[in-house]
């Protein structure tokens, strides 16, 4: 179980190291993703997808989808604005803080 918590929390933090920043998003032409009009932009000509986008914004910014069927169930994350507002460092920080917290938890067992 603690090698298992341990590779979960390490995926969730490699996973959110790959979004892109909104504001700094920039692919194909096609960039910053700041409204649903860009995402949709971002989602048919930079990432290939024109099943619609799933737009919402946060609390430092906006984060944008796509989706991947006609279902609209599953989707690709394109971007989402992070907490570090840095291009460098992309992580959200309720990752960092997770991450630290099972970290922490599971190496006093």
């Amino acid at each position: 179980m603690k090698g298992s918590m341990m590779m979960l929390s390490l995926a969730l933090l490699c996973a959110a190291a790959d979004a892109q920043n909104c504001s700094t998003y920039s692919k194909n032409s096609v960039g910053p993703v700041t409204s649903e009009e860009t995402c949709r932009t971002a989602c048919e000509t930079a990432e290939g997808l024109s099943f619609g986008p799933k737009f919402k914004t946060n609390d430092v910014g906006v984060e944008c989808a796509c989706y991947t069927g006609n279902a609209k169930v599953n989707t690709r994350g394109v971007c989402v604005d992070s907490i570090t507002g840095s291009a460098s460092l992309q992580v959200p920080f309720w990752t960092l803080i997770l991450s630290c917290i099972l970290g922490v938890l599971f190496r006093q067992k």
